[in-house]
């Protein structure tokens, strides 16, 4: 499983790479790679490097002021059809954080994950898109889901910086 948004594509021998590392990862519920940071004409403007799973990091309070610590390429993600029996799907209440609250969730729930080595798709940057909107609009989430896995005791930090 796994999905795209409709500005964003997959690279060539993206689908082979990605069933490769399944068969040869049966104990892996979730592969993911690398991939290109490309403009509005499918131009490379900067790589996606993806780091190996850290749940830790991905919980913690640096996510919400560093967006790379959310260093998980959606392009590049997919995961095995058991993940859902385990977890469920997307929350779909959240807009600008699904993807990044999936990975927590699947972390808590014990899921395995494994980066590979291999530009899997492209995330497109495009004027007018979500991900170029204000980045104060992904604050609101951030910090949803920052207290659901860390609590509201943790909070502290959140509110001076974003009120700061």
């Amino acid at each position: 499983m796994g999905w795209i948004n409709s500005d964003d594509f997959y690279l060539p021998e993206a689908f082979k790479n990605i069933v490769r590392s399944l068969e040869e990862n049966p104990e892996i519920d979730f592969i993911y790679g690398d991939g290109n940071v490309v403009n509005e004409n499918g131009e490379t403007q900067w790589e996606w490097l993806s780091r190996p799973f850290n749940l830790s990091l991905l919980k913690s309070y640096h996510f919400a002021i560093n967006n790379s610590a959310n260093y998980i390429m959606q392009q590049s993600v997919f995961w095995r059809s058991r993940v859902f029996e385990k977890i469920g799907f997307l929350d779909d209440s959240l807009h600008y954080g699904m993807d990044y609250e999936y990975w927590i969730r699947a972390g808590m729930a014990g899921l395995r994950f494994k980066h590979i080595p291999e530009k899997i798709g492209n995330f497109r940057m495009v004027s007018g898109t979500k991900s170029l909107s204000d980045p104060t609009v992904f604050w609101n989430e951030r910090l949803e889901i920052f207290r659901r896995y860390n609590g509201a005791g943790k909070m502290k930090k959140f509110f001076i910086y974003y009120f700061y």
